[in-house]
């Protein structure tokens, strides 16, 4: 008997942290939103999920959200996305947790997922369409977006003590003014999502203490996003619209090998192009050790990643005669920091244009270009940097 106890409550467990995963990652996701794999693994582990004391590994997590149903994998593996049964079981999660709150769900019988996508679209026609109408509105009359950011916050002092839909219709508002007032890409709708006013899990004796403190942890978190993006707004200056107040870093870090051509050329190339290229070998060491420097200067706004074949390698099962030249692993390993630092779409991987050279495995998605002597890389680099709002110059390639 006690045996079964201690299984169904190992089992429990497993199950309450997939749902916290879940809960903490999945939204997101939402409305068909694809993320790299790498990426939300990387969450995971910021989340604790790394195998260790009893949690369960990110790889365990994806691997249970996958079994179940409710995730699908692209077929390189890079990316991922909710299904419809994954999008049903979040909300289904998310109604649990304010019916809790509201204490509903001690008096009555849980809905089921079907339902409960329901009665939350019904709730969203009624709070989130009007007040994001209201705000549409505003902003077309001209209001002044650090007015806009005031009022958030204005609303945050009189929101209702633990109210969760004045909750859902102050995060769907703010959502609204992040994307008007920067873009839909901004790291601050990211910021909005890591904002929570409850408990992520519950359990039957938990109290009220946990409640208390993860709204006062919420309306904190709230209240220094807003100030943050007040900040941002300022430095930009009167000049910053409405459609836009991100800056764009001129600092383009340069990857390289043993090939200075090829790095001299790039470098060169982002000079003409106004922009600063970052080698690390000519940046002052100020007495720290390489990962040390190599992470301080690595806040840049782009990467060019060069896989010069400077080493042969082969698999150990296939012998010396299978050997390929590829790019050096220190060279392979920063291009994994740069794409899970800047994202996929602000790497560029430049390659050596020769026979049988080996192309680093798992990176399924990273845009590759020959580095050609005709030159038509400097093209390729100039079309992603223009894709980014940097501006390029046709005269810049000449």
């Amino acid at each position: 008997m006690q045996q079964l106890e201690r299984e169904s409550a190992v089992e429990w467990d497993k199950d309450a942290q997939m749902r916290h995963a879940a809960i903490c990652i999945w939204p997101s996701l939402s409305d068909g939103r694809a993320d790299e794999t790498l990426r939300v693994s990387e969450r995971l582990h910021l989340l604790g999920y790394n195998g260790c004391i009893g949690s369960l590994s990110a790889d365990s997590i994806l691997q249970g959200w996958r079994k179940a149903g409710w995730i699908v994998v692209s077929p390189n593996q890079s990316e991922m996305r909710l299904t419809k049964q994954g999008t049903e079981q979040l909300t289904h999660w998310q109604e649990q947790d304010r019916l809790w709150r509201s204490g509903e769900s001690r008096l009555a019988r849980q809905p089921d997922a079907g339902q409960v996508t329901t009665n939350l679209s019904e709730a969203y026609q009624k709070t989130g369409n009007s007040t994001a109408n209201r705000n549409e509105v505003q902003m077309k009359n001209g209001k002044d977006p650090v007015s806009l950011i005031h009022s958030l916050l204005d609303d945050l002092s009189k929101l209702p003590h633990r109210d969760s839909n004045k909750v859902d219709a102050l995060q769907k508002r703010a959502k609204l003014v992040i994307t008007k007032l920067f873009d839909s890409s901004s790291p601050y709708l990211k910021d909005l999502d890591s904002v929570h006013f409850y408990p992520a899990v519950y359990w039957e004796s938990m109290g009220e203490e946990p409640y208390e403190q993860s709204w006062a942890t919420g309306k904190a978190q709230f209240t220094n996003l807003c100030n943050t993006m007040l900040e941002d707004l300022e430095l930009s200056g009167p000049a910053a619209s409405l459609q836009t107040v991100n800056t764009i870093s001129t600092k383009v870090f340069v990857v390289h090998g043993h090939d200075n051509e090829m790095k001299e050329a790039v470098a060169r190339t982002l000079e003409h192009f106004g922009l600063e290229p970052i080698i690390l070998h000519e940046q002052p060491d100020g007495g720290r050790t390489i990962i040390e420097k190599f992470v301080s200067y690595s806040d840049v706004g782009f990467a060019v990643i060069l896989l010069s074949p400077d080493d042969m390698g082969y698999p150990k099962t296939a012998g010396p005669k299978s050997a390929r030249p590829r790019a050096r692993q220190n060279v392979v390993l920063e291009l994994g920091f740069f794409l899970g630092k800047l994202g996929r779409e602000r790497v560029l991987a430049l390659h050596k244009n020769i026979p049988n050279f080996e192309m680093p495995s798992d990176y399924a998605g990273v845009l590759y270009k020959k580095f050609d002597d005709s030159g038509s890389w400097r093209l390729e680099l100039a079309r992603e940097l223009k894709a980014l709002k940097y501006e390029i110059q046709a005269s810049d390639l000449l």
